[in-house]
């Protein structure tokens, strides 16, 4: 929207407050940051995130109108708790030569969970931005048509390492103010294994599950200090419901006869990769995925 009437639309038109409906009827603020290989889009590198990424991607110091965190969580006249809806590092396992999964995603949690003060990755999230309650890390594996339709792996859970070196990392107590001494990040089983169960969820936004409580009135009582969840993953593809004694399919299907479509993995249609003009990527071609909606029979 073309907030300052100049003809154009670009930096310097509000992104925000022509769709903000007013203090009286938000609660809760919140956003998506995500680590991505390489500068622009295709993503193809398995690349370390930058120092201070994730504070760059919060505030945009950049851009002031842009600063999501500055003008609605941490100014004085909103002042919003925030939750980061998702966050995570991408990983592309067909590409084997650059950056680990292990150094890609501790690169990141070192940056979106830091409460050890400030470092060279990047600021103390409690000491500079309070207001930050909740996280939910994607833990999902998913094609991304921003990767040319290669698989990435935004998890933690699946790989040991990585789940234990999180894990042990959201342990680590915090440094600075009211929460110096306090284990500030708290994962959803620990919260279930003390006792936090389905009445405080109702009393309190302790974020204990994997979608968030019903939003709580502006008198809501204080928060916890922070919470980390688990984003879900989809609802599974039928294929998914198979028995897990089947053996798992082969990347590549023989074609049958016929020119009928073979779907590549990943649970996308052969209508959607032809719709994301994937019809004709390497990888499409070479393993005759979809030779029927991509007219190549």
């Amino acid at each position: 929207m073309d907030t300052n009437s100049d003809g154009n639309l670009d930096t310097g038109d509000d992104p925000f407050m022509p769709y903000y409906p007013g203090d009286e009827y938000v609660d809760w603020v919140g956003t998506t940051i995500d680590h991505f290989g390489g500068a622009m889009p295709p993503f193809l590198e398995n690349s370390l995130p930058t120092p201070n990424q994730f504070a760059f991607l919060l505030t945009d110091p950049s851009n002031k109108l842009g600063n999501l965190y500055g003008r609605f969580s941490g100014d004085a006249v909103h002042s919003k708790p925030m939750v980061i809806c998702e966050t995570a590092a991408m990983y592309l396992p067909h590409i084997t030569k650059q950056a680990s999964q292990l150094a890609i995603k501790q690169a990141w949690w070192e940056q979106a969970f830091n409460v050890q003060g400030d470092s060279a990755s990047g600021p103390d999230i409690f000491k500079h931005y309070p207001n930050i309650r909740a996280l939910l890390w994607f833990d999902i594996e998913k094609v991304e048509a921003t990767t040319d339709g290669l698989v990435a792996d935004w998890q933690f859970s699946a790989n040991k390492e990585v789940r234990q070196g999180l894990v042990k990392h959201l342990s680590q107590k915090a440094t600075y103010g009211k929460a110096k001494g306090v284990q500030y990040w708290k994962m959803l089983d620990d919260m279930v294994s003390q006792g936090h169960g389905e009445a405080c969820s109702r009393q309190k936004p302790k974020f204990l599950f994997h979608s968030p409580p019903p939003l709580p009135p502006p008198s809501h009582p204080p928060l916890p200090l922070g919470a980390f969840l688990l984003s879900p993953p989809p609802p599974p593809s039928p294929a998914q419901h198979s028995s897990a004694r089947s053996p798992p399919a082969p990347l590549r299907t023989p074609v049958p006869a016929g020119c009928d479509d073979v779907t590549p993995p990943g649970g996308w249609s052969c209508q959607q990769q032809k719709e994301w003009g994937k019809c004709s990527a390497s990888w499409m071609v070479s393993n005759d995925w979809c030779r029927h909606t991509c007219g190549q029979c």
